[in-house]
């Protein structure tokens, strides 16, 4: 399995001619590790996230992170490609929910505060969109009475 991941490792810092296989090998070291070692699988779980992270396949991202989470809770990645991901995906609530865990585990890790920031800033401006949204709409039914 750790062959695999070394692979993996590779094909991935070869950039984007390398995710296809990169996702194979990590794929590959997870099927033979299966639940001998959850530290490991929590990592060769992370590194796929890391490469569909890049191939904006966040859905995946996501998944593989909460399997990583619910196997081994101490990885740290796990909460940050999830919360990244959950922000790619206008997720705001569920990106809050990554990092606050995340945080509760690593309360200085500038990555996740990184991310919660961004989804309280998010959500912050969607709530003043809908808080407006009256106004606006009353401003567009006047221009369209004129």
């Amino acid at each position: 399995a750790e062959s695999y991941k070394e692979q993996g490792n590779f094909a991935f810092f070869r950039g984007k001619a390398g995710y296809s296989d990169a996702i194979k090998f990590y794929s590959k070291a997870i099927r033979i590790l299966k639940s001998r070692d959850n530290e490991k699988q929590a990592t060769y779980l992370t590194n796929r996230a890391a490469v569909n992270l890049h191939l904006e396949k966040y859905e995946k991202v996501i998944e593989d992170c909460k399997e990583a989470i619910s196997i081994y809770p101490k990885n740290i990645k796990a909460y940050y490609r999830a919360a990244k991901a959950s922000n790619m995906l206008g997720k705001y609530i569920l990106c809050s929910s990554f990092c606050k865990d995340g945080l509760a585990r690593d309360p200085r890790n500038k990555q996740i505060m990184h991310e919660l920031t961004m989804a309280n800033a998010e959500s912050e401006a969607i709530k003043n969109i809908f808080r407006h949204e009256p106004q606006i709409m009353g401003r567009l039914h006047n221009h369209k009475d004129n």
